[in-house]
């Protein structure tokens, strides 16, 4: 469990994390669209991997690994890899 970041799935869009927190979705049904809402205490780079892209080696690619699981269940945990470019 990562202490500096905050993670919030709303089913609304949101222009701030406070307003998709205040949102956050209590349940979820398989096909509704969901939104995912990141809080980093620090920069983003902090948190991200940087790797050359295998076709392009002047090209960069930045990946956050990232886990979910249901709030105090750590034995569900999915985990998801969000690569930026």
């Amino acid at each position: 469990m990562n202490v500096d970041v905050q993670i919030v799935l709303s089913k609304g869009e949101y222009k701030t994390f406070a307003e998709a927190k205040a949102a956050a979705a209590q349940r979820i049904v398989d096909g509704e669209p969901l939104w995912l809402y990141i809080k980093f205490r620090s920069r983003l780079g902090d948190y991200v991997v940087t790797t050359r892209h295998p076709d392009d080696y002047e090209m960069l690619r930045y990946t956050l690994f990232a886990e979910v699981a249901p709030r105090g269940d750590f034995t569900a945990l999915s985990q998801y890899a969000i690569r930026f470019s």
